[in-house]
């Protein structure tokens, strides 16, 4: 019994030394875009540390037991904090945490930091460190900076270390901003880095893993090609590492199988088509897909050269007139031929651009080209082509004129100028600061302005050999106050309590400060400053009035485009019921009237039910209202603040509505 608990022992510590947590933290990570970088970091070490992290979870993951967790498996939206890192760690219960960063600074090596703050057993992290420091100098083929700079390891407090409780380090595979980048970028550097992560992690955990590695990665070039007036598609591949066999997908299909060498042509291809590619490399750990992704290459026609179009442009090389010759492809082309006013002037051109340097400013140049192969030759489709040279001097002299002006309602600065020789474009100033770039032609228009503001203009004429100021300077204009716009008229017949009353309302006119009014073809009331107007002053039931209404600012008037508006005032009379005659009408009395500082009303009659005043000025804004005590018979009110003017004065006292004219000195 004895034996069998001690082999269960035994079985339970092997199973639980190889369930190893492993956690890859690939420092940094951009936001939602490459351009939103919280940490400052290059792209060099935020995807350098990614793609290190995940070849070195792939060993582990295809030839071992551990579990791996990484802090993040993409780039994009995958910063997040140094305490959160160490957080995920703590969650994930890692025996392991490796810390994965490139260094910057102008330097060059591999350093390795372990962390002492808090931590009374840092023997763990250092053994860690130096082996992870030890495999990187040996695989990664790197200066030691430890033992370059003081022998030991930094014991740093880097809070993604700080927070952790599992053994842990952080490595600087080597520096971004030195010769060491171009290994930091190459994939093969990167599978030796990630393989000396694996073996360190081994090495420091005792374990032992499958000895047979996955195949490593490679690259893959398909190229189209004709063998005689047949048409194929060669796919070459650099040898995968450790691989037995390579299988070919096309068009995301398996294709051929088990091929040994590095070399495949296919030749049941259709000329014109397109085809795409990837390669497996394979052993018994797996397989490893070619490192540059799905490739596309279209067959050849292996017939004669096919058409193609050539473009011919005058340009300036700093003050070097030159014409730039380019054309697309000609497909089956193995070169082209120039030729310049009908003459041949250069032969076997291998790509698709020529620059003809050999010019004279100003001189008219005739070009076509001919794409050539051992099946035949080709002219350009789109025929001879006729350019002049240009002048490649500085722009010339010029001048700038701006003038306020109205369009319609809406304020404007009309900039003009003379032409600039040999300018390709202007750069617009105002008030100092650059306002409109690459401007064609020799007019703008600024309409974004505030009237009655004073700007400032100059310009610059630019080619691509320099620019030139205009030549008045800087030139000064204020912006125009237009006048109003149009707008439309509406008078409505209305009641105010029992009074007649006419509702006038206008549209708002563009440009406007106020209205005036005029009723019967008389001014009535002038500066309004809002869209409506109730006249209740001297409006009598059945009678009709004429208004139009001017709107107007410091540049002028506008009357409403719908011309004079008429209408019947009508009755507002209530209702007198039985009741009510028979009572004693209420009245009241105000004085003195005119006044200048107080008003003083006094009520008669039957005063059983409160009392409401309602004090208003010509257009009907209410200046006082107060309700009144059945038991007062009399109320005081102060005017003296109020503007000299009529006013009139409403009482409402059983539901009926009185009212008096009131004149304020």
């Amino acid at each position: 019994m004895k034996k069998m608990l001690k082999l269960l022992f035994v079985m339970l510590f092997s199973v639980t030394a190889n369930a190893q947590i492993i956690v890859i933290d690939p420092g940094h990570g951009y936001g939602a875009s490459t351009s939103d970088n919280p940490d400052g970091r290059t792209a060099t070490e935020i995807e350098t540390s990614l793609e290190v992290g995940l070849r070195t979870r792939n060993l582990i993951q295809n030839s071992c037991t551990w579990t791996v967790h990484m802090t993040r498996t993409t780039n994009l939206n995958s910063w997040i904090s140094v305490t959160q890192r160490a957080q995920m760690s703590n969650n994930w219960n890692a025996d392991r945490l490796l810390s994965i960063h490139c260094n910057a600074g102008g330097g060059t090596g591999t350093e390795t930091f372990y962390c002492t703050d808090s931590d009374t057993n840092t023997a763990p992290d250092i053994a860690f460190a130096q082996k992870i420091q030890a495999d990187m100098v040996t695989h990664g083929s790197w200066n030691n900076r430890r033992c370059v700079e003081d022998n030991s390891f930094l014991a740093y407090h880097l809070g993604v270390l700080k927070y952790s409780s599992a053994t842990a380090c952080l490595n600087e595979i080597g520096f971004v901003d030195s010769a060491d980048a171009t290994k930091l970028l190459s994939s093969t550097w990167r599978d030796s880095f990630a393989l000396s992560y694996f073996n360190s992690f081994k090495s420091n955990l005792n374990l032992t893993c499958s000895t047979t590695p996955p195949p490593g990665s490679f690259t893959l070039t398909p190229t189209p090609e004709c063998s005689g007036t047949s048409t194929r598609i060669r796919l070459n591949w650099t040898a995968s590492t450790n691989a037995t066999g390579y299988d070919i997908y096309r068009n995301n299909s398996l294709y051929a199988s088990n091929i040994t060498g590095i070399q495949y042509t296919n030749t049941a291809v259709t000329a014109g088509t397109s085809y795409t590619y990837y390669v497996k490399a394979k052993n018994a750990a797996g397989t490893t897909n070619n490192s540059n992704g799905t490739l596309t290459a279209v067959a050849l026609n292996c017939a004669a050269p096919g058409i193609f179009t050539l473009t011919a442009t005058p340009e300036c090389n700093g003050t070097q007139s030159r014409v730039n010759l380019s054309w697309t492809t000609s497909a089956n082309a193995t070169n082209y031929d120039i030729y310049r006013n009908s003459s041949l002037y250069a032969s076997n051109i291998s790509g698709t651009q020529y620059l003809n340097t050999a010019v004279t400013a100003g001189t008219a140049y005739t070009y076509y080209v001919i794409a050539k192969n051992a099946n035949g030759n080709t002219t350009n489709s789109n025929g001879t082509l006729s350019v002049t040279a240009v002048n490649c001097t500085a722009p010339g002299a010029f001048s700038i004129t701006a003038t306020p002006e109205c369009n319609s309602t809406a304020s404007r600065i009309n900039l003009t100028w003379t032409a600039s020789v040999n300018a390709t474009s202007y750069d617009i100033y105002r008030n100092g600061n650059l306002y409109a770039s690459d401007v064609a032609g020799t007019q703008f228009l600024n309409t974004y302005i505030t009237p009655g503001t004073n700007y400032t203009y100059s310009m610059v004429a630019k080619n691509n050999i320099g620019t030139t100021s205009n030549s008045n300077g800087t030139v000064s204009a204020t912006a125009l106050v237009c006048p109003p716009g149009s707008f439309t008229l509406t008078a409505s017949p209305t009641c105010s309590g029992t009074a007649s009353a006419i509702n006038l309302s206008w549209t708002a006119a563009a440009n406007a400060t106020s209205y005036d009014i005029y009723r019967n073809g008389n001014l009535y009331a002038s500066d309004i400053t809002g869209t409506t107007f109730l006249n209740t002053y001297l409006i009598t039931a059945g009678s009709t009035y004429t208004y139009y209404v001017k709107a107007k600012n410091s540049a002028g008037t506008l009357t409403n485009a719908n011309g004079t508006q008429s209408v019947t005032a009508t009755s507002c009379t209530a209702k007198i019921s039985e009741d009510d005659t028979a009572q004693k009408e209420p009245e009241f009395i105000v004085y003195p009237n005119p006044a200048n500082e107080f008003i003083t009303v006094e009520f008669t009659g039957s005063a059983s039910e409160n009392f409401e005043l309602t004090l208003t000025d010509m257009t009907g804004k209410s200046v006082f209202h107060e309700k009144i005590s059945s038991d007062k018979q009399s109320k005081t009110i102060n005017i003296s603040d109020f503007a000299s003017g009529v006013y009139f004065l409403k009482a409402n006292i059983k539901g009926k509505q009185y009212f008096r004219k009131i004149i304020k000195k």
